[in-house]
């Protein structure tokens, strides 16, 4: 028997009940029961496991165990977000050619530094990997070494740097450098409609529409090809060697499904002697347990050309519709228009369901039983059935199945960019952020041509100081990683009010339609993502925020941890760097007393808590003026240490919002070091809860904001109350 959480699922305008496993997160098809409500915990066996869509039917015995309505689960989110400024006009300045002569008024130089980790850390290598082997092994879980350069562990330059960049930017208040105008558009689960079914007659650009045919469509018996309680008729089945976009001719009776409050219209009589419809076969393959039908999508004026008959595949439908006489000239043809930003929400939507597997590419005939959805271009092209939502003339939401995703019309870079163009990645040599001027840049305007542009500063690997034996190891199967979801719009998204330049926490920012993204007044990103620490050096980090003991599974790996307190050297050369740069570099390096970074794999799970010291006798600037004439000098100075540290106490850095926000949560906190985590719960019965328990907060409570960095030091306020799932009174 296994465990999981009940929640519940339109499906089609009805509500169904599915259970998500606790220890893999499978997820059942959708059922009927009057023995289960939603959110309870409970145990049941499984049947039909579809491991590629990772769904299974549930077997018949289901006993409910609780229901965590009876409990709260107390948390403190293992990330948060630092606040960010608009640049105030001055901060952005033309690039300084650094490679070409040294300047005056500048340094360059090295600094040697020594890094030591306070917590585990894991730099994954990842030419070890290997997938787990042996009795009860997991498909697809895999291991991973420590990252080794002759037997000693080593952290790579672009590991330390790349942490060491997002510091700097921060309180420099530069450009989300790692943003992307083609980021993809944030989707969600919208209200159940019933869409109109189209074929795509032309695509839009910049400056045209583009256009849709609104068609009928007629449901048509693919894969239970019997009589049952959803006809009220006997049925054919298609026939075979029919496929997607292919022309058929067919006759239809109209009846109504039994879970459906509106009339559907059933294909039949294929081989009749006459036919009164002729249309194109939609096919998204049976892409759940249950699909018994595909559609046909017919229009009157199909019956006019006897032509129409030879169409075979979608990329012929245009071309055979659209033949003479004019199809806008004929009587009854309904055309709508759609913009760019639709069809660029169509291709999004489209491309992360085949890039996490929940859909596939095929020619014409999709895999019958196959769980995913049937895709046959990677984006959307002429001659594409499809469905959509009319407003006006006009269609929004154009989507691929019936019952789709939609995605907001604005995504992360709009809102960065509404909220301060100058936040948005340097695309200018001559109006560049102090981070890209000092760390390089690339795909810049310089007059008419892109050019990048190399950094100021260089870091070489960071090398152990000697060989770890298998002792200063752990293996290690972690906890379950997820990867950023800007989804969870009430914890990405925050309200803002212009008129006094202050973040608004009172009100979360809903993943419904017109909220979210689109949400009017704008809403704002929270900021640049950082991690909490678990630990300090007089507090271990606890293994039960990372260790999954013996429980594997295709979402998670086994890795080799190495132990607190080792150390490494790597060098930092800057070349060219003003006062104020080489300031600002220093203090991203070494921060502040009691402040560490964040490195490596596993950060939410409190892995990675570094700290970084510059080693003063080792470094040093160029006096390149006693360098160059004096033939026994070798030009090296002592850095002003103490010089720069009050010249950065007196930087107006200091009383900014981002500056104030990162000590907050780069320094450990250890009145939250056990809240620390994702939603987590004890045992019911002797089997622990807490990962799905976690997945299921998520799920009912989009309606709780995040607490910011602010609440979480001042007041020690947390997502909800801990009681280690006691029963409320």
């Amino acid at each position: 028997m296994r465990y999981g959480i009940v929640s519940v699922k339109n499906i089609r305008g009805v509500d169904k009940f599915i259970i998500t496993d606790i220890d893999d997160k499978f997820e059942s098809y959708p059922f009927d029961s009057e023995d289960v409500k939603e959110r309870d915990i409970v145990k049941y066996s499984r049947l039909q496991i579809d491991y590629k869509k990772r769904k299974f039917n549930c077997g018949a015995n289901i006993t409910v165990e609780a229901n965590i309505s009876n409990y709260e689960i107390d948390f403190i989110n293992p990330y948060n977000f630092v606040r960010v400024e608009k640049p105030k006009v001055g901060d952005r300045f033309s690039y300084s050619k650094n490679f070409e002569k040294y300047h005056e008024k500048t340094y360059t130089g090295k600094l040697h530094c020594t890094l030591k980790n306070i917590s585990q850390l894991f730099i994954p290598d990842t030419t070890t990997k290997k997938e787990d082997s042996g009795e009860n092994s997991i498909k697809d879980h895999w291991h991973y070494e420590f990252l080794k350069q002759d037997g000693k562990p080593i952290i790579p330059a672009t590991s330390i740097k790349g942490m060491v960049r997002c510091v700097f930017e921060t309180i420099t208040n530069s450009c989300f450098s790692q943003f992307s105008q083609e980021i993809e558009r944030v989707s969600f689960r919208g209200k159940p409609l019933v869409p109109k079914a189209g074929i795509i007659l032309s695509l839009p650009d910049d400056t045209n529409n583009g256009e849709i045919l609104e068609c009928e469509d007629a449901w048509v018996d693919k894969y239970n090809f019997r009589n049952n309680h959803y006809h009220s008729f006997t049925v054919d089945k298609i026939p075979d060697g029919i496929y997607n976009g292919d022309a058929v001719e067919f006759n239809y009776e109209n009846t109504r499904h039994r879970y459906r409050k509106f009339p559907i219209r059933h294909a039949k009589d294929y081989n009749a002697t006459s036919f009164s419809s002729k249309g194109f076969i939609k096919m998204t393959g049976k892409n759940f347990f249950k699909k018994h039908d595909e559609r046909i999508f017919y229009h009157e004026v199909f019956n006019t050309q006897p032509e129409l008959k030879r169409v075979k595949n979608s990329n012929e439908i245009a071309e055979a519709i659209l033949n003479k006489p004019s199809l806008k000239s004929l009587k009854d043809v309904n055309i709508i228009v759609y913009n760019l930003l639709e069809k660029q929400k169509y291709d999004s939507i489209q491309k992360k369901q085949l890039d996490s597997d929940k859909a596939y590419l095929c020619s014409n005939s999709p895999s019958s039983g196959d769980g995913r959805t049937a895709y046959y271009h990677k984006e959307l092209q002429v001659g594409d059935l499809i469905y959509f939502e009319e407003n006006g003339r006009n269609a929004i939401n154009i989507s691929y199945v019936s019952v789709p995703k939609k995605a907001f019309n604005k995504n992360p870079y709009d809102l960065l960019r509404e909220f301060s163009p100058a936040l948005l990645p340097c695309h200018n040599i001559a109006k560049l952020c102090p981070a890209c001027n000092i760390f390089g840049a690339t795909d810049l305007q310089n007059g008419d041509k892109k050019v990048s542009i190399a950094g100021k500063v260089r870091f070489t690997n960071a090398i152990s100081d000697r060989v770890y034996n298998d002792s200063d190891y752990k293996i290690c199967t972690l906890k379950i990683l997820g990867s950023p979801h800007d989804t969870a719009t009430n914890f990405y998204l925050i309200d803002y009010d212009n008129s006094n330049s202050q973040y608004d926490n009172s009100d979360v920012v809903q993943k419904t339609e017109g909220q979210g993204y689109d949400k009017n007044p704008i809403p704002v990103l929270r900021g640049r993502k950082f991690y909490w620490h678990h630990c300090d050096e007089n507090t271990p980090l606890n293994k039960s925020h990372y260790d999954n003991g013996t429980d594997k599974s295709n979402q998670n790996a086994t890795v080799q941890l190495l132990k607190e307190d080792a150390e490494f050297s790597f060098d930092v050369f800057y070349e060219n760097l003003t006062e104020k740069e080489l300031m600002y570099l220093i203090w991203s390096l070494q921060l502040e007393k009691g402040m560490y970074h964040k490195l490596g794999h596993g950060k939410p799970l409190g892995l990675g808590s570094v700290n970084i010291t510059i080693n003063k006798d080792e470094s040093y600037y160029l006096d390149l003026h006693n360098y160059y004439t004096d033939i026994k000098s070798d030009g090296k100075k002592n850095i002003d240490f103490e010089n720069l540290e009050k010249l950065f106490d007196t930087d107006s850095v200091k009383s900014s919002i981002n500056y104030q926000d990162l000590i907050k949560i780069l320094k450990p906190l250890p009145a939250i070091f056990k809240e620390l985590k994702y939603p987590k719960a004890v045992a019911i019965k002797g089997k622990n809860t807490g990962e799905s328990l976690g997945f299921e907060w998520f799920m009912n409570n989009n309606e709780q904001q995040l607490k910011t960095i602010e609440e979480i030091v001042n007041n020690n306020e947390k997502q909800s109350k801990y009681s280690n799932l006691k029963e409320k009174p």
